[in-house]
């Protein structure tokens, strides 16, 4: 029914978020499939499949073709199913990320970083905590460490306040720590005003780089990602926190706001749709 409804109204174009639906692995192998831009939603998983999940979608891939013809979500990663799709991303990371892959890739640079951003920001004693995802710790012994570096960085500063912002989903037990408030909600307004911020290897730490210039990644779980690295941020050695106080009155901004940028290609390639467009309209 759905390629039915595809060759009825026959699309130029169909725009969509994401490879790894239903609606991806139904039109696979279609001619709508080079059809498609993909746009990238968010900053990338770009973490290897682990052996369980890879056996796992092999399964899934075995019973989408013997039960239910493509309705099932037989792909672990984005970018992976639409072979033929032309992929906006956000930056060159991304590009590399999926061209190694074989796909067709155009740097939009959406302007994810355009916050509204106050200059000269007069900044409060708070400093913001964002507590990694405790779920995804192997071990209690992980958490356990986590605390006990946080709690000497707290004791070691008594003249700020300290607010901390758990993930939604943690279900795991976590101490009450004392004088520091648990925060519900996080804005940008508390970033910005915050003295510094503390985060882990999360997305949120780029979004928080952007209006933080002191922005701290304190986790005891590496997780890879190529945009949280040394060039960008202080990294906080939970075994040495002799460099993470002497950093505190630098400044480092973060140059990832230079990875956001519109290819040429990009340039071209919306220029080429847009003049198309034009010409269908004029006619």
């Amino acid at each position: 029914r759905l390629l039915k409804h595809l060759n009825s109204i026959n699309p130029k174009h169909i725009v969509t978020f994401s490879d790894v639906t239903s609606f991806a692995n139904f039109i696979k192998g279609s001619k709508f499939e080079s059809r498609v831009i993909v746009i990238q939603p968010c900053l990338l998983d770009m973490r290897k499949t682990s052996w369980k999940t890879f056996i796992l979608f092999i399964l899934r891939r075995f019973l989408d073709k013997l039960v239910s013809r493509g309705g099932m979500k037989s792909r672990h990663a984005w970018g992976d199913t639409l072979l033929k799709a032309t992929f906006l991303v956000w930056s060159d990371i991304e590009r590399t990320f999926l061209e190694f892959k074989g796909r067709k890739v155009l740097v939009s640079g959406p302007e994810v970083y355009c916050f509204p951003h106050k200059k000269n920001v007069n900044k409060t004693h708070d400093v913001v905590v964002i507590a990694p995802h405790f779920n995804l710790y192997k071990s209690g012994q992980l958490v356990s460490e986590y605390f006990f570096t946080l709690m000497k960085i707290i004791d070691k500063m008594p003249e700020y306040h300290f607010k901390i912002k758990y993930h939604p989903a943690n279900n795991v037990l976590i101490p009450t720590l004392s004088g520091v408030e648990v925060i519900a909600e996080l804005d940008d307004i508390q970033l910005e005003e915050a003295i510094f911020v503390l985060c882990g290897y999360s997305n949120v730490a780029i979004m928080a780089s952007f209006l933080n210039d002191s922005v701290f990644i304190m986790d005891t779980k590496y997780y890879s990602n190529p945009y949280i690295n040394s060039n960008n941020f202080f990294i906080v050695d939970k075994d040495d926190l002799g460099d993470f106080y002497s950093s505190l009155d630098n400044k480092k901004p973060s140059h990832l706001t230079n990875y956001f940028v519109a290819s040429d290609e990009f340039n071209i390639w919306r220029n080429s749709i847009h003049n198309n467009g034009q010409s269908e309209v004029n006619d």
